[in-house]
This record gives structure tokens, C-alpha cells and sequence, in this order.
């Protein structure tokens, strides 16, 4: 199969580095990949990396450079147009998978012929109803989403969407062995100047309003001199958060880390003895609670996120709502007071995340998607140029979408199912 990604995000975060992984891991399984990224805007918020220095390395530009910003000159968003169309054709693209609202729009406008739009919806907001998204749902062939929780939404939405699957999000296995991982976690500890014996706790996010000022005032309220916070990143929040420090009296015992690279993750978790996710960003698929859970370390996270609260269950994870210090503390506590059980819960998570969460089971459950949706190829194409401008002068109703999804399709979906993987079709 021949694939595209579109993403039009410059950053190394978010959607990017799990359609990365997912597109790392269909190549692996012999499909000819391509992924595209905004090349235009770079690391604009001072804060992380830029994705396209990320990406280069791993040769999966398209043969035709697409500019895929939403800050692009109006001529260089008429080129993106023709160079997609081209590429479709001159590759035989079978699906051109989309992960932004700007590339989904694009790819709209495109007459594709053979090849299957599918998009898949990483943050909340692309659940919300907005203008002209039933238009571009009768233009879309099917759509992917992280959870049950945002399928739900998405249904009792007043657009109704084409086919649906609920892929979970994968992660990559980590890269080191064990004892390097002990180590490089040890060496960390003692940088920071963290005590043998004491407890730290650690959250991969600066960015404003994650729950970082929930879990310092929670540790304040616990009145324990062994339970260290480390933060890694770098964000608007970060001056605040200083200060709450001062203020809290835990200037010895907070760590600030800066910009942690992705490929020294893997470090920072090793460190830890317990990882904190508050809310999500634009990532519904609950990435940082896979970064920790995949290394062992037990997590203790808001379970507002659809997505990290399905992968918390069945105690994987420790969860706790709302999302305030008064809420965090007493199950702070009571995770502190039973270790033991806690460290095995983390065990059992990773076990789980390896055996039913890395990106070749995420690209296994995506191919079969669109196994199911290539036969029906119902999806109305935009009209020629001139058509269209004749069109939009006069206007026509479109024919409706001629929608999969129905008995047929459910049972094949649930026929192929994998054990603690989710994969469903809506109707």
C-alpha cells in the first residue's frame, strides 16, 4: 500500500512524533510511506524543536515539497494544491491519511480519483462542530480517533461523520536495555541532587495549564521532606511556577530541567519514581502517560483525558478527578504508603503497552481500516476549477455521501479485532 501523511504542524510535538512512529512502523511492514510536516514556521513558540530537522533523517519526504502552513502566501496554498493532486497521481497514492484541520482541508479540494481520505482527530477541538464540517466529512472516506469517549462525541455530533475506528495511539518500545536505562537514571538523579531514598515525582510539561501548580501545592500538603518534583521543558508557565516554588517552600526540592530532547526521555523517566500527567495538550492519544508507562514507572494521572483514562484502567494507572491539590494529595499519599503495590501495577502497565500499544500494533489496526474503507470509494470529488467557480456561481446541492459503516462492515471490523485493542467502525 502507498501512503501520504499530511500534518501542518512545524513543531516536534502533538500530532507529529506519534505520526512519525506510525509511519515508521507501516514502512516496516512493507508499505511504500511518505510524510509531510509544515515546513514553513519552524519552532514558533521558542519552546520545543522544530519537526522537520526530526524528520529528515528518516527519508520520508514526498518527492514534491508541499509548504503545508496555514501561514503560507495564497500562490504557495494554490501550488500545495496541484503538487498534492500530482503526487496522488504520479504515486499512485492508495491513501492520503490527514492529521490537521489545514491538510484535511486541502486534501478536500484535491480530486483524488483512486486514492481514500482518511483523517485522523488528535485534539479535542477537532471533535467540536464547526463551519463546513459536514462538507468535509462527505469528502472524507473515514476517520480515526483515539478513544470510545471521543467515538460518542463524534456520533452525537449534528454532522454525521463517515466511518469511524477507535485506533488507540502507539509508542515506540524504549531503546535502552534495563541496566542502561538504571543507570542513566541513577546519573540523573544525582545531577539534580536528588537524596538516595527519596521519592521523585516528575511531569514532561511546562506549558500552561497541565497540573503543575496542582502537584507542587499537593507535595506542599504532604509535609514530607523525601518527595522531590522534577519538570522538564520549557513554557509560559515556567516563570510562574518559580514562584509558586518560592512561595510553597520548595525551592530545594523542585527541579527544573529545561528542554528535555525526545531521544533523552527515555532518561528523564528512568529517573522517576513517579510520573504525573495532568491535562493533555493537542495530543488525545495520552503520549506522555505511554512514555511513562511503557518504562515501568507508575503513573498518577487526571482522568479527564478519554484517552489516558481507558489506559489507565483496570488500575494501570492511578487516576483521580478533579483536577485540584485537594484531589491530588490523598492519592498522592496513599501511593507513597503502598510502593510495593504500586511498582507492580507499573509492571503489569508495561507489559500491556508492549504486548497491545506500540506503533506496529497501532499500524496494523490503521491498515486494516483502510482495507475496509478502499473497496467503497463513495466519496463525492471536487469538480475541475472551472466546474467549481460554475458551480459556486450557480450553486448545486451535493449528492449525499453514499456512507459505509453499515451491518457488513461492523462484523468485519469485529472480526479483526486484537485483544486490548479497540477497532470499530460507526455506523
Amino acid at each position: 500500500m502507498r501512503i501520504l501523511h499530511l500534518v501542518s504542524y512545524s513543531l516536534y510535538s502533538g500530532p507529529v512524533p506519534p505520526t512519525l512512529g506510525l509511519a515508521l512502523a507501516q514502512r516496516a511492514a512493507g508499505d511504500v510511506v511518505y510524510l509531510a510536516v509544515d515546513c514553513r514556521r519552524g519552532n514558533f513558540d521558542g519552546y520545543e524543536e522544530a519537526a522537520l530537522p526530526q524528520l529528515q533523517a528518516h527519508a520520508l519526504a514526498p518527492p514534491l515539497s508541499l509548504v503545508l502552513s496555514h501561514r503560507a502566501a495564497p500562490w504557495e496554498h494554490v501550488r500545495d494544491h496541484y503538487r498534492l493532486a500530482a503526487l496522488c497521481r504520479r504515486q499512485a497514492i492508495d491513501v492520503l491519511h490527514c492529521h490537521m484541520t489545514h491538510d484535511h482541508l486541502l486534501a478536500a479540494l484535491v480530486p483524488l480519483q483512486q486514492t481514500t481520505l482518511v483523517r485522523t482527530l488528535h485534539a479535542p477541538r477537532a471533535l467540536r462542530p464547526r463551519l463546513g464540517q459536514g462538507s468535509l466529512w462527505r469528502r472524507t472516506a473515514g476517520l480515526i480517533v483515539r478513544s470510545a469517549a471521543d467515538h460518542r462525541q463524534l456520533q452525537a455530533a449534528a454532522h454525521p461523520p463517515p466511518p469511524v475506528a477507535i485506533v488507540p495511539a502507539g509508542i515506540a518500545p524504549p531503546a535502552q536495555t534495563h541496566a542502561a536505562a538504571v543507570a542513566a537514571g541513577e546519573a540523573l538523579r544525582r545531577r539534580l541532587g536528588v537524596p538516595v531514598g527519596a521519592t521523585l515525582v516528575g511531569q514532561a510539561a511546562l506549558l500552561a495549564g497541565r497540573g503543575q501548580a496542582q502537584l507542587l501545592q499537593a507535595v506542599a500538603d504532604l509535609r514530607r521532606d523525601d518527595v522531590h518534583v522534577a519538570l522538564a521543558g520549557l513554557g509560559e508557565a515556567q516563570t510562574s511556577l518559580r514562584r509558586l516554588t518560592a512561595r510553597l517552600g520548595l525551592t530545594a526540592r523542585v527541579h527544573f530541567l529545561g528542554y528535555v530532547p525526545q531521544p533523552q526521555l527515555h532518561d528523564f523517566y528512568a529517573a522517576l519514581d513517579l510520573a504525573f500527567v495532568g491535562r493533555l495538550g493537542n495530543d488525545a492519544g495520552g503520549r506522555a502517560a505511554l512514555e511513562a508507562m511503557v518504562t515501568a514507572v507508575p503513573l498518577l494521572a487526571y482522568g479527564g483525558a478519554p484517552a489516558v483514562a481507558e489506559l489507565g484502567a483496570g488500575g494501570r494507572a492511578t487516576l483521580f478527578e478533579p483536577l485540584s491539590a485537594a484531589a491530588l494529595q490523598p492519592v498522592l499519599a496513599a501511593l507513597l504508603a503502598d510502593w510495593p503495590a504500586a511498582r507492580g501495577r507499573a509492571l503489569q502497565a508495561q507489559a500491556h503497552v508492549l504486548q497491545h500499544r506500540t506503533f506496529a500494533a497501532e499500524a496494523a489496526a490503521t491498515r486494516r481500516f483502510y482495507q475496509l474503507l478502499r473497496p467503497q470509494q463513495a466519496v463525492p470529488q471536487p469538480r475541475p476549477w472551472l466546474a467549481r467557480l460554475a458551480a459556486w456561481a450557480g450553486p448545486r446541492r451535493l449528492e449525499p455521501l453514499a456512507r459505509g459503516g453499515d451491518q457488513t462492515h461492523a462484523s468485519a471490523a469485529a472480526a479483526c479485532l486484537d485483544p486490548g485493542l479497540s477497532f470499530t467502525l460507526a455506523k
